[in-house]
């Protein structure tokens, strides 16, 4: 589903929020240790979150992502850390909105199903 107008926008706020969470933990947390191929990976995550290109797959990944660091360090991490892996699987749920990559190559269709004869 692809809705516009207001609905649309809030979609495109909710997908960079997203992206920029994980760009700003790659200069945080994530960064540490990593390999480089990885800090790559999570570098095209996301941006392809900020394109709206595949949203579902690359939301549940930025949700696989954030929910690493919070359960290796479960007894230090604040409450409310908990909720960025639940906005990306809101985000993953509904969806990229209007105004995405995946609208302009998916769009809106109509489905004409053939009527069954007995």
């Amino acid at each position: 589903m692809f809705p516009a107008a207001a609905p649309g926008y809030a979609l495109i706020l909710l997908r960079t929020s997203a992206a920029v969470s994980v760009h700003l933990d790659l200069h945080g947390h994530l960064a540490v240790g990593r390999p480089p191929w990885m800090i790559a990976v999570l570098v095209c995550v996301s941006l392809v979150l900020l394109l709206g290109f595949v949203t579902p797959l690359a939301a549940l990944a930025t949700a696989a992502i954030e929910v690493v660091p919070l359960v290796l360090a479960a007894d230090n991490a604040p409450l409310a850390a908990f909720l960025l892996p639940l906005r990306d699987v809101a985000l993953a749920l509904l969806g990229p909105g209007a105004y995405s990559l995946d609208a302009h190559l998916f769009g809106r269709r109509v489905l004409i199903l053939p009527q069954r004869r007995p």
